[in-house]
């Protein structure tokens, strides 16, 4: 309790000096706003998770009722289409957010807690730092391109002169009438601009920081490794492990420096091996669910935006939604395939190590061992049968095109 107190779980990580966790206090900001974070009061959790479902869900009633009364009129349907595909992203997020809730907690409890720093080898700070850097901007972007498009979806029926809903609903009472309208208008605004936005992008944002993280421990592995059998580099690194109190200190006994060190690095292997399934297991429903909706938006707010029957503001607010689900896919890909090309290639930088050097036959069986185990990748899925990599996304891409050119035929004929 108490390290869980003093690393972030109360101080937040926006006041860590490491990169790589700091990463996560967007996140944990997002996510604590609409009280869904792994960490906070599991009785807040569960209130805010019941009000959330519910309000998607009487909105989702609303616009399906509305596309299956009109769905002849193509234009209504595609938009209605389009604009369900955040609201089922808000309805399957927060649903996991809160299966995995203690799965989460634990992954960010370990992140915290156990993580090797990212200054192990100062060289590489300003690597880390950078990649902060650039992460943040893109995170900030994908942000501020779903603020404006739910903020423009929201605003855009007050200019209007009949009375519109941002989600053209249809419900068995008169919902255009005081006070309904009044009511509905509030709540379709609180669901898009706020609740949607919060519970996607902290979502997006949690998992995506978290394969950072494992990235980062994964580059700092492999130059471990490549230490191992350099007596001199390894008693450094010895030394640094016991002044962390993050490592486990294995104590000053007499057994061999090499030992020690390849327990250490063995022990670290299995925790990243171990958080990376758990992020396998929390992200492969919403990674196939991603690259569906993905498809869907990228297609249809395409398609819509080169009608020649579309006003301006509706090409603009679909080329922002349009650019935001393109950077939401990139995100996914690039930091599934960052993660599977650093773990993929640890036991190349194990076997490019000293161990020939060590005496002791047993370590040397030992290294095979460990050689062996790296030998299988970490990864993230979408249903356990597509990887999100670059082939993956460029895949997705041609795919939406296929789907664009047929749709455009089918209506022009």
């Amino acid at each position: 309790l108490i390290r869980m107190t003093v690393y972030g779980f109360t101080i937040g990580f926006k006041n860590f000096k490491d990169y790589s966790k700091r990463s996560l206090w967007l996140p944990e900001l997002m996510l604590k706003l609409i009280f869904i974070w792994p960490a906070q009061d599991a009785k807040y959790r569960k209130l805010s998770f019941t009000a959330s479902i519910l309000c998607v869900l009487f909105i989702q009633w609303g616009l399906l009722s509305y596309s299956y009364r009109y769905f002849r009129d193509y234009n209504q349907t595609i938009i209605s289409v389009t604009v369900l595909s955040p609201l089922i992203q808000t309805l399957f997020k927060i649903s996991m957010l809160r299966y995995h809730s203690v799965s989460l907690q634990n992954m960010i409890e370990d992140i915290a807690v156990k993580f090797w720093p990212c200054d192990f080898f100062p060289k590489d700070n300003n690597r880390f730092k950078m990649r902060y850097r650039g992460g943040l901007l893109a995170i900030i972007v994908l942000a501020m391109s779903a603020l404006i498009f739910t903020l423009g979806h929201s605003l855009f029926p007050l200019m209007t002169p009949n009375r519109q809903l941002p989600y053209r609903s249809l419900y068995p009472f008169d919902c255009l009438k005081s006070p309904f309208y009044e009511v509905i208008y509030i709540l379709h605004c609180f669901v898009c601009t706020y609740l949607a936005n919060l519970s996607i992008l902290g979502y997006d944002f949690v998992i995506i920081s978290i394969c950072n993280n494992l990235v980062t421990q994964y580059i700092i592995l492999k130059k471990c490794f490549m230490a191992y059998g350099d007596i001199e580099k390894v008693k450094k690194y010895n030394e640094k492990f016991n002044q962390l109190s993050i490592s486990p200190n294995l104590g000053k006994n007499k057994q061999d420096e090499n030992k020690l060190f390849l327990v250490r690095l063995v022990k670290h292997h299995q925790l990243l091996t171990r958080t990376a399934k758990s992020t396998e297991n929390v992200v492969y429903i919403i990674g196939a669910l991603q690259l569906c909706t993905s498809i869907t938006g990228i297609c249809l707010s395409g398609f819509m935006s080169t009608r020649g029957d579309v006003g301006v503001m509706e090409v603009i607010a679909l080329g922002i939604f349009l650019i935001g689900h393109l950077i939401q896919l990139f995100m996914y890909c690039a930091v599934g395939n960052e993660l599977f090309q650093e773990s993929s290639s640890l036991s190349d930088n194990i076997f490019a190590s000293k161990w020939y050097e060590i005496e002791d036959n047993r370590l040397k069986k030992d290294i095979i061992i460990a050689m062996k185990n790296a030998q299988v990748p970490a990864k993230i899925t979408a249903g356990k049968v597509f990887p999100l990599d670059y082939s993956t996304c460029i895949e997705v891409l041609r795919l939406t095109f296929s789907f664009y050119t047929l749709l455009s035929s089918l209506i022009d004929k």
